[in-house]
C-alpha cells in the first residue's frame, strides 16, 4: 500500500513535501478523502454552485499547494480502478500530475516498467531535484500528452504513454509584485529512446508562490517571450479556486520566459 500511502499522505502536505512519486498506487480514495473529497466528480450538467464547491476540493483550497506528483499505473492493474478520479481532478483543480501509464500490471521495479519508452521519459523525470521552497508550473491540456485510460474517453487511450514528463522549468524571480520563470521541452537520455517533442503547446498554471501572492479580484499582467523575443501577453484575474492560468503556451527545446506582475492602472 506504498503508493496509495503516498498519495494519501502527500498530497495534503505540500508543506513538508516537495515531490512525491507512487509506483502502482492502490487506489486513489486516501488521498481524494484527505484533499476534501474529490471523488465522484460531478455530472457535466450539476448545477454551477455544485461545481465550484467540487473544484475547490480538486485544487486543494485551504491547503498548502500539493507537491509534484509523480504516478506510474497501469490499465492491466485492478488496484488503477479508482485512477480517474485522480487524473480528472488534477485535470480540473491544476494539479501538478506527471503521469504514466502502460501494460505493465501491479509491478514496482523500474526494470520492468521502463520496456515502455515513454514510461522510461517519466522515469527519466527529475522528481527529486524540485524543491518545497520554490514556485512551479502546471500543465494541463498539453498537446504532447498521449491519450490517458483514465481520462475523458477510455475507449480511445493509447496502449503506453505519459502526461507532463517532458516538461522541465527554472525559478527566476519571485517578489511581491513580480514573479518570473523559465519553462522548456526536454529530451531525457533513455536506452531506447521515443521520438521526442521538440514543440508543444499547454496550459500552465503557477503555484507554490513564495513572496508572490495572487488576491482575489486583482488584475495580472502575464508575458511570454523567447530569446528576448516577446511571444505572447494578456491580463488574467484569479479564477474561482484564486488561480491563474495562462492558456495554450507555445514551448520549445529553448526555455520560454514567462512573468508574472500586478496590473497598476
Amino acid at each position: 500500500m506504498g503508493g496509495c500511502g503516498t498519495l494519501g499522505i502527500g498530497m495534503p502536505h505540500g508543506e513538508v513535501f516537495a515531490a512525491i512519486r507512487a509506483d502502482v498506487p492502490a487506489g486513489t480514495n486516501y488521498a481524494a478523502y484527505r484533499m476534501g473529497g474529490f471523488a465522484p466528480s460531478p455530472a457535466v450538467d450539476a448545477p454551477q454552485p455544485e461545481r465550484n464547491a467540487w473544484m475547490k476540493r480538486a485544487a486543494g483550497v485551504g491547503l498548502t499547494d500539493p507537491p509534484v506528483i509523480v504516478d506510474f499505473s497501469s490499465q492491466q492493474d485492478n488496484w488503477a480502478m479508482t485512477q480517474p478520479a485522480l487524473v480528472q481532478a488534477a485535470q480540473a483543480g491544476r494539479l501538478p500530475l506527471v503521469l504514466s501509464w502502460g501494460p505493465f500490471g501491479h509491478v514496482t521495479f523500474s526494470s520492468l516498467i521502463d520496456k515502455y519508452p515513454l514510461c522510461d521519459v517519466a522515469l527519466a523525470y527529475p522528481w527529486l531535484e524540485i524543491r518545497k521552497n520554490e514556485a512551479y508550473p502546471v500543465f494541463t491540456h498539453a498537446s504532447c500528452d498521449q491519450h490517458s485510460p483514465w481520462l475523458n474517453v477510455p475507449a480511445e487511450y493509447d496502449n503506453t504513454g505519459q502526461m507532463n514528463a517532458y516538461f522541465r522549468w527554472k525559478n527566476q524571480r519571485d517578489t511581491p509584485a513580480d514573479f518570473a520563470m523559465q519553462i522548456w521541452i526536454a529530451h531525457p537520455e533513455i536506452k531506447t529512446p521515443p521520438a521526442m517533442p521538440n514543440t508543444a503547446t499547454a496550459d500552465i498554471t503557477l503555484r507554490r508562490f513564495q513572496q508572490f501572492k495572487l488576491q482575489p479580484g486583482q488584475t495580472y499582467t502575464w508575458k511570454i517571450s523567447r530569446e528576448g523575443r516577446p511571444l505572447a501577453s494578456g491580463k488574467l484575474t484569479p479564477d474561482a479556486v484564486n488561480l491563474l492560468t495562462i492558456p495554450n503556451v507555445e514551448l520549445t527545446t529553448l526555455p520560454a520566459d514567462s512573468s508574472l506582475k500586478v496590473d497598476t492602472p
